[in-house]
């Protein structure tokens, strides 16, 4: 299937009338819509105008070009930073990873977005922080000419790959898995199906650490003409799952030191998340083969992982991984993770001291850690006879991390022992 091409699209509406404007009254003019006149849309209006816009600026003050130099870029929704456009332009050809944004944004109050997609650039396109159309494009120096004339406020079109409203697509599939997601994409541009990927939080609760954390979802968006292309696609990864599901189970039965289960478990892990099964099933094996640091990994997510598990299969696979988790500490015992796993795990028992244990052998292996430090003050708090333990703790954790976000809520315990 081919994608349309789209040699003329404009960022702005174009003028639908065979004469050029005519105003009169300049001074009635915005700076903004001077601004317009005397660059993006000078083809617009007559010469007459154009000249009372130039000498309206004059009169303001008005810096044209300066003006225009001056814009804003962020990447991921950070801060913006103010700089000149040959600056903005040199963060585009900066390395960033699938999915990333960069938001430029005119002197118009105008943005852009460029997102990095699998096998090519999506743009969104707003005036103020109101959506107005999404463009496609595949050659990455197409992406660069349109910032570019963006920014500058040069008039004429662009050339894109696609052009689509973003309020007109579904959204077919949502993973928590990037590879999956990846998957999918490198598949949908390889058969030139038009789509992009969007990613967004949401808040779940982690019993490990017995608190709200955030889970990253990443959906993949599509004009409506295409659904059955994209659930066509979405269903050959599924039956892939499956395949890989069914062999692992006949492998499983037969031998379990066939190297091909090893390798379904790890194509089937790049297709799945939160999935305690095969995370489990893959640490036992790269345990069995002596491959420890990737084993803790699978471990470990086994124990944040829940799945559909029933509440009876989700303690065996918990209690299971955390034994693991136990002997590999003796093996890797420099690995803070394996440590943090299990002190967290006994907090949530909850197992006070386990897990003060557990944070003292961190400390004795690595006297910096603030998490250690911070975990072991609350946990001494909560004994009266403990104070000095958990005052310490505290005093080190702040010293540790002067900027932390709970400074002054630990202080005010500090202050009250």
């Amino acid at each position: 299937m081919g994608v349309m091409m789209k040699a003329g699209a404009k960022l702005t509406k174009a003028i639908d009338m065979e004469e050029k404007f005519e105003i009169l009254d300049c001074a009635e003019m915005s700076d903004e819509e001077l601004v317009r006149v005397l660059t993006r849309d000078k083809e617009d209006y007559t010469a007459a105008t154009f000249q009372r816009a130039n000498r309206e600026a004059w009169q303001r003050g008005l810096e044209v070009t300066q003006l225009i130099n001056r814009v804003e870029v962020s990447l991921n929704g950070g801060e913006p930073e103010s700089c000149a456009i040959d600056v903005a332009l040199a963060r585009l050809k900066q390395e960033i990873a699938l999915w990333e944004v960069w938001r430029f944004a005119n002197c118009l109050h105008e943005a852009i977005g460029i997102q990095k997609e699998v096998a090519f650039w999506t743009i969104d396109f707003f005036i103020g922080e109101e959506y107005q159309q999404s463009f496609l494009i595949k050659n990455f120096a197409e992406v660069e000419a349109l910032a570019a004339q963006f920014l500058r406020l040069a008039g004429g079109s662009y050339r894109v790959d696609f052009e689509y409203d973003l309020r007109a697509c579904e959204t077919f599939v949502e993973s928590h898995s990037r590879s999956y997601v990846e998957k999918i994409s490198g598949i949908l541009a390889a058969a030139d199906i038009p789509h992009t990927v969007s990613s967004s939080e949401r808040f779940n609760f982690n019993v490990i650490s017995s608190a709200r954390q955030t889970a990253g979802v990443l959906s993949v968006l599509a004009p409506a003409e295409y659904k059955d292309n994209v659930r066509e696609v979405a269903a050959e990864i599924e039956n892939k799952i499956q395949t890989l599901r069914d062999e692992i189970a006949a492998l499983a039965g037969n031998n379990e030191r066939d190297p091909r289960l090893l390798e379904c478990y790890e194509q089937l892990a790049q297709l799945v998340e939160d999935d305690p099964v095969v995370s489990y099933g893959r640490g036992v094996l790269l345990f069995a083969r002596g491959r420890n640091e990737e084993a803790t990994e699978a471990f470990i997510e086994t124990l944040r992982s829940r799945g559909n598990l029933s509440d009876k299969e989700y303690e065996a696979y918990q209690k299971e991984s955390e034994e693991y988790l136990v002997r590999l500490a003796v093996v890797l015992p420099e690995n803070s993770s394996i440590l943090h796993t299990l002190a967290n795990k006994a907090m949530s028992a909850p197992d006070n001291a386990g897990a003060i244990a557990y944070y003292e052998k961190i400390l004795a292996a690595f006297p910096s850690d603030s998490i250690a430090h911070m975990n072991l003050g609350f946990l001494y708090y909560q004994d009266q006879n403990a104070n000095a333990r958990a005052a310490r703790h505290f005093k080190t954790y702040l010293e540790l991390e002067p900027q932390a976000e709970d400074r002054a809520a630990i202080e005010e315990i500090l202050a009250g022992l």
